[in-house]
């Protein structure tokens, strides 16, 4: 791992640093070797401290403690707001809470990713390095020229959720055996895909003969007034779906469908996952993420012949990325048509 701010430069090491917001660099006589550059980081370090000793300006950096409080005072989400102090608690505060942000480099940041983090997964490093990166982006341009948390090195590609969908078979036997709230909230996610967040924040009004129009989501017990990907659609009801809806006792307008026992809507969708996890266990069906209920809808779909295109519209997808998602099923559904030409030939 290289040291910040220094590089190779024809087999020497350059310096680069910023002196009112602009890029100074050196070539030294060191060669860029580890040693090399560890002299040569000495030096910057210096240069840097003699420029700030010398500013005419009065601005002093904060630290990242006072930052991260002026950021906790702008308007959060509940949700948000405990996520934003439960990753600077755990992690960037135990370390750089009284270091001036101006101070702190990318490579603090790494080794804390690195020595704190191992066990975490890629998304949830990417989740703990942006909130650090909101707070930081403060101190932008006044005491920091550049984001020192906006770094190649921090970038973390998520793992791809595991696509793993039921059978028909098993997605009949669950919804077979569950009963009121449960039954209709599995029954829109198999046979409609809807997100979980999407399928508690539907109220009646959007029920619209055979057709769902889904515009909102709910999140972390917060409303969104938006789907995940930001875009309204138009979902098309299976039979099935359209029946159960249909035949469900309705109350009107804004008032939710899937309902707790006093009528009131849920604001979370944990508990369904956990019984439908208990059902797969009970029933002796292979274990399942939940969400697989969504990729059952999709493959299905697929399997039934409809375009790709339809099928991403459908489900909220782009359709570059319902085509990455879902390749195997496409692939597979055109092979097997082609396949049923090619037996009509003699």
């Amino acid at each position: 791992m290289g040291i910040p701010g220094v590089r190779n430069k024809r087999g020497k090491c350059e310096i680069r640093w910023y002196e009112h917001q602009r890029l100074r660099t050196k070539v030294l006589p060191y060669p860029f070797t580890p040693s090399g550059q560890q002299k040569a980081a000495a030096v910057r370090l210096a240069l840097i401290k003699e420029f700030k000793k010398g500013r005419s300006d009065p601005l002093n950096a904060p630290t990242l403690l006072k930052l991260a409080q002026q950021y906790l005072e702008a308007p959060l989400a509940p949700s948000s707001l405990r996520t934003v102090r439960s990753h600077l608690n755990k992690y960037w505060l135990e370390h750089l809470r009284n270091v001036p942000v101006d101070e702190i480099t990318s490579l603090d940041i790494q080794r804390i990713v690195t020595n704190h983090m191992r066990h975490l997964s890629a998304k949830s490093k990417k989740t703990r390095v942006s909130t650090l990166h909101a707070i930081l982006e403060m101190a932008v341009p006044d005491y920091i020229v550049r984001n020192p948390a906006k770094h190649p090195k921090l970038r973390f590609k998520p793992e791809k959720r595991l696509v793993d969908p039921f059978t028909i078979e098993e997605r009949d036997h669950l919804l077979a055996n569950l009963t009121g709230m449960d039954l209709l909230f599995y029954q829109i996610r198999f046979y409609a895909g809807l997100r979980p967040g999407e399928v508690i924040a539907l109220t009646w009004a959007d029920l619209h003969g055979e057709r769902l129009f889904v515009s909102k989501g709910i999140t972390d017990g917060t409303d969104r007034s938006t789907t995940k990907t930001g875009v309204e659609r138009v979902v098309n009801l299976h039979p099935k779906l359209a029946a159960a809806l249909h035949n469900t006792p309705k109350r009107f307008g804004r008032s939710p469908i899937i309902t707790r026992p006093d009528g009131q809507g849920y604001r979370r969708y944990e508990a369904f996952s956990k019984r439908l996890v208990q059902l797969q266990a009970d029933l002796g069906i292979r274990y399942r993420d939940p969400y697989n209920a969504r990729h059952t809808c999709a493959t299905l779909m697929l399997e039934a012949g409809m375009e790709p295109g339809y099928c991403a519209q459908q489900l909220g997808h782009s359709t570059q990325m319902f085509l990455e998602t879902y390749s195997r099923w496409v692939n597979q559904s055109a092979n097997e048509r082609e396949h049923a030409k090619w037996k009509n030939v003699d």
